[in-house]
Order: structure tokens, then sequence, then C-alpha cells
């Protein structure tokens, strides 16, 4: 079987709808312009139509048909004209589909309480916090006291000792986050994920955004 044919077998097992919209994706200029708002597929940012300033696939006037994203520059974008949801859900849907991979897409405000499933990775996030930021003066403070208590002699080795123990009560607060297993497929949760402000959080390996249901 030559790749063609794999790939022809792999797509053919998509569900239809993905299939669907993956039509719509090129040579889709009218359609663009007439959408209220575009998804790309491969970043999983959303912009209006407005936004987009490259195209490729000349047509004989030399005008491009196929919109390139203005977030990524991937040829990878639907329009809500098309009829399909440009929603953060379905296009990483879609990511999953054509790239196999899952990309945050932007943030999501979450409304009514956080799920039971998500409260021990809310403690673990606290204590983490609590660490990082009461850690260090919490830790001198310990050493201190005892050399008072214990008529210890000031020493560079007292300063020494502030700063590992603090080191190692971070370290070990901050590998029980990202170590916490996703609710729904028990894959490490942090694991893969953007470090960018703004991004959606969500589960590498099935898609989990954060505080969701599983």
């Amino acid at each position: 079987m030559n790749w063609k044919e794999d790939h022809q077998q792999r797509v053919a097992q998509f569900p239809e709808k993905i299939r669907e919209a993956h039509t719509h994706c090129s040579s889709h200029r009218a359609e663009i312009e007439a959408s209220e708002i575009c998804g790309c597929f491969y970043c999983c940012e959303t912009c209006k139509p407005s936004e987009i300033q490259d195209w490729v696939d000349e047509n004989a006037q030399g005008i491009g048909q196929t919109a390139l994203c203005p977030r990524c520059g991937i040829d990878s974008v639907i329009g809500s004209k098309s009829g399909f949801p440009i929603e953060v859900e379905f296009l990483s849907a879609m990511n999953r589909s054509w790239f196999g991979r899952v990309v945050p897409g932007p943030s999501v405000k979450r409304t009514g309480p956080i799920p039971q499933a998500w409260q021990s990775y809310r403690r673990r996030n606290w204590l983490a916090v609590v660490v990082l930021i009461g850690g260090l003066p919490g830790t001198f403070a310990l050493v201190i006291a005892a050399m008072l208590l214990f008529h210890l002699p000031q020493s560079d080795l007292a300063l020494f000792l502030v700063v590992g123990l603090w080191c190692i009560a971070l370290g070990w607060a901050a590998f029980r986050v990202v170590r916490w297993p996703c609710p729904r497929c028990g894959a490490a949760w942090l694991s893969n994920q953007e470090l960018r402000l703004g991004a959606r959080r969500a589960c590498a390996n099935c898609g989990l955004g954060l505080y969701e249901q599983p």
C-alpha cells in the first residue's frame, strides 16, 4: 500500500462531518468573505474575514482563492458560511483528525461549579502556589526558629539549607501538578501543553479542557 492509499483509508475513517468540513478549506474566497467569523483547524484560533490578508491558489485573474490563517499562516481556514460551527471544540476535533494532535484554542470562560473530578487538581495547584510564594520565607522562619531554640551557630550552611529545602518542596509540589491524571483518559493532563497566556488548557491526549466535565 502506497502513502496515497494509506491516506485515503485513514481519511475514510474520519467522521462524515469532519470530512465534509475539510472540503470548505480551499477555493473558498467568496464563502470566506461572506462569513461572519472564520476558524483555523491547525492553530484552533478564530478571526474575522477582514483579518485575512494572504491568499493562495490564484485563478485566471491572479486572485488567490484559498485563505491562509492570519495567526499561523496555514491553509486550514473555514468560515461560518460553510454551515459548520466555528468553535474551539469543533476546530480541535478537526485538528485531531487531520493533524493528529491537540492544539489549545482561545480560553473559554467557565460558568457554574467546578466538577468534582477536578477538585484534586485544584488542591494540588493551590499547594504548589502556596509553596512557591510562601515556602521560602516559611522555611527560612523554621530554620531561624530551630537555630534559636537549639542555640545553633549562624552560618552560610543555614542559608543553603533553607534554599535547598524550598527547592525540594517546590519540585515535589510542581511534579504532583504536572503528573495529575486527566479525569477522562488518565494521561498526564498538563503534558505537552503550550505555555502561552490566554491559551485554552486542554489534555494533549484526549482534548478535555480545564474544568470541563469528563
